[in-house]
């Protein structure tokens, strides 16, 4: 059950970023493209719409998952225990993608040629980001990189973790023997299906000088979501399938080995969050954050 809170602690739902996640959210999609005056406010105004329903539909259900974790934080857990609710919270993050399509087709019927050159620019910076945080030195050396996130985070719910709980972590990591490579093909592949089916919707769109998608853009846009959530590689299926289940292990032992008071932090921290969530899902569904 603890998944589901290291998720929302990796996802920072503090009340002033989700009450500010308009501006951010436009600030992080114009940093890939660089909008024109017109693409910025048609992006504002979809991602406010975007906001004031997941305020309006979603804020509530996250509530109740976390109330329900609350529940069962002092208790022990199981590994299918863990995966149901990361299957879960799945959900909500899928329900939100589908919800960002039609305002994303507007957005990549807008886009112009150096905008798409931008784009793949920008991809390709990110990518070698990564590759020097998580690929860079010898295996060793990455694997402690991942320990030392992954403590940190656990650290972050629990509270202070005790040598043998660290060792716990660790001794996962080893033997999950993840593979960066695979990771990376599959970036690289989504990376190549963004660009590709972005293209291919420009082109198809650029004689309409309305810039209003058609149904084709939305469908092409439907399908590389599809793809990103489902990747079309059965290998990578399969291998990403064996992580989520053995990671589902190592949350469930964690858990389990946590102490009395370690288990009651996890209920204050959820505690924590379901005030936030009710919070914020009480906040006025007309109010715009593009104000704020």
């Amino acid at each position: 059950m603890a998944l589901g809170a290291l998720l929302l602690v990796g996802c920072s739902l503090m009340t002033v970023a989700y009450n500010q996640s308009v501006n951010l959210g436009l600030w992080w999609l114009d940093d890939f493209v660089a909008f024109d005056d017109g693409q910025t406010q048609l992006a504002r105004s979809q991602l406010d719409a975007l906001l004031q329903w997941h305020r309006r539909t979603e804020i509530p259900q996250l509530e109740r998952l976390v109330a329900s974790l609350q529940t069962q934080a002092l208790a022990p857990t199981s590994a299918d225990a863990v995966c149901a609710v990361s299957d879960q919270a799945r959900q909500r993050f899928l329900a939100v993608v589908q919800s960002s399509v039609p305002g994303l087709t507007q957005l990549a019927v807008s886009l112009k040629p150096a905008q798409l050159q931008r784009l793949e620019r920008e991809l390709a910076k990110r990518h070698d980001k990564w590759r020097e945080r998580w690929l860079a030195g010898s295996e060793e050396e990455r694997l402690e990189r991942r320990s030392s996130e992954a403590i940190e985070r656990a650290e972050g719910f629990y509270g202070r973790l005790s040598p043998e709980q660290r060792a716990l972590v660790r001794q996962h990591l080893t033997d999950l023997r993840l593979d960066l490579t695979a990771f990376e093909r599959e970036t690289l592949r989504r990376q190549r299906d963004l660009l590709d089916t972005t293209r291919q919707i420009v082109r198809a769109n650029a004689a309409n000088a309305a810039e209003v998608a058609n149904p084709g853009a939305a469908r092409a846009l439907q399908q590389l979501l599809d793809r990103a959530a489902q990747s079309p590689d059965p290998a990578w299926q399969a291998q990403s399938a064996r992580w989520q289940q053995t990671n589902c292990q190592l949350i469930a032992a964690l858990h389990n080995a946590a102490t009395p008071a370690q288990r009651q932090r996890a209920a204050q921290t959820l505690g924590n969050y379901a005030k936030d969530l009710r919070t914020l899902g009480a906040a006025s569904s007309g109010r715009s954050t593009a104000s704020l």
